[in-house]
């Protein structure tokens, strides 16, 4: 289906042992976006990552160019974390969130940006994440039934892993349809996805899809096609599906679509206590200050504000809100130039990032899972379109608007 020796060879008369680097950089990050959600494969991830990382070095330094998008937004953020461990209740924790999320989600970001702006690897993405996301589904859902119910992953942490990678696997599945046997793989993806991730009886996941649907087809409109009835109905079915499945999912916990009782005591909680050290925060990490929550909010076990603005306030006070600006800011001006280039292989995943970053970052105002694996899968997914764009449009100044 897709052949990793072929995109190896994309270097042309470029050395043996470049391509051999090539394809072991391709292999290796493949295998990482195939385990990257599923639990106890740490040693595989850890394996694979490096080596993707060597190779995506060796590549970078033998191949121009050298830029890379976002050193700013990281560099941000780095600082804001930092300024924080002046105040943080637990400094190896804050270290240790530091190390494992800001750093490395930098080193995932270089790896799949630098692979996809030399290589032409979109379709290898494609197929990986599909790969993975079908047995990682499968798998939460036949431990769903053979348990009578859900127990592993978490539930928002599987439906923030899959409003992830679901742009990318539909986003292919509809608009680039050219090789039939990627785009059915794909198209599989999501019906088991959407299967598993209806098991999981989230409402949050159902109303981010709706977002990014909305998204997509108001990008698609403006950009591929002029508005037409067939894509009003098809965006009005899909948003009243998934809102009929919402509300099925919390018909199935015992509670209304629109309940949100829980969330207040606990924001309420955040609020007071980001007041009380809004310069610098209570120290980097989703769960450094989780006594004071669990203490503040007994029999909830909850050790976090569960939304990604409060937590990062109170995580890294005002820096933190300036730092998460960065993350999802600064990358819409990137894509929004992808979007107006004239490659549709450009405009296609400038229009499915800006849809990830949307889903994303609702998804996370909802229930707060930006962190590890979940955070890593964001950033390669990320750098996956920025190198896509980049591929297509700064290799050729014509092009460029």
């Amino acid at each position: 289906m897709v052949s990793v020796e072929a995109r190896a060879h994309d270097f042309g008369a470029a050395s043996g042992w470049l391509r051999v680097c090539a394809a072991t950089g391709i292999a290796s990050a493949a295998a990482y976006l195939i385990v990257l959600p599923i639990g106890y494969t740490a040693a595989l991830r850890s394996i694979s990552l490096l080596l993707a990382l060597m190779a995506a070095i060796v590549l970078w330094a033998a191949r121009g160019p050298r830029s890379m998008p976002l050193l700013s937004t990281f560099a941000v953020w780095l600082l804001a974390a930092s300024l924080s461990l002046v105040s943080t209740r637990s400094l190896d924790a804050s270290l240790k969130a530091i190390d494992g999320e800001i750093l490395r989600a930098f080193l995932v970001f270089f790896v799949f940006y630098t692979l996809s702006r030399r290589l032409a690897l979109y379709r290898v993405w494609v197929a990986a994440t599909a790969l993975g996301f079908i047995l990682f589904s499968a798998l939460a859902i036949f431990s769903f039934y053979k348990n009578g119910g859900w127990t592993v992953p978490p539930r928002g942490d599987f439906a923030t892993s899959a409003v992830t990678v679901l742009p990318l696997l539909l986003g292919y599945a509809l608009l680039q349809q050219r090789e039939r046997r990627l785009a059915l793989l794909a198209g599989t993806a999501v019906v088991v996805t959407l299967t598993a991730a209806y098991l999981t009886f989230s409402r949050a996941f159902w109303l981010v899809l709706v977002c990014g649907l909305l998204l997509g087809g108001i990008l698609y409109a403006r950009r591929f096609a002029r508005v037409s009835k067939r894509l009003i109905v098809l965006v009005t079915v899909a948003c009243i599906a998934a809102l009929g499945l919402a509300a099925a999912g919390s018909k199935e916990k015992g509670r209304s679509l629109i309940d949100i009782s829980d969330r207040v005591a606990l924001y309420s909680a955040a609020a007071k206590r980001i007041a009380g050290n809004p310069l610098t925060g209570t120290g980097y990490g989703q769960g450094t200050d989780a006594a004071w929550y669990e203490a503040a909010l007994p029999n909830k076990s909850i050790s976090h504000p569960h939304n990604i603005v409060l937590g990062y306030f109170d995580q890294m006070g005002i820096a933190g809100l300036v730092a998460l600006l960065m993350i999802f800011g600064a990358p819409v001006l990137l894509l929004l130039r992808g979007l107006r280039a004239p490659p549709i292989e450009a405009r296609t995943a400038a229009l499915c990032g800006l849809v990830l970053l949307a889903c994303v970052f609702v998804k996370n105002n909802l229930d707060y899972f930006f962190v590890k694996h979940n955070l890593w899968l964001f950033f390669a997914h990320l750098g996956i379109y920025l190198g896509e764009i980049d591929r297509n449009t700064l290799a050729r100044p014509s092009r460029a608007v």
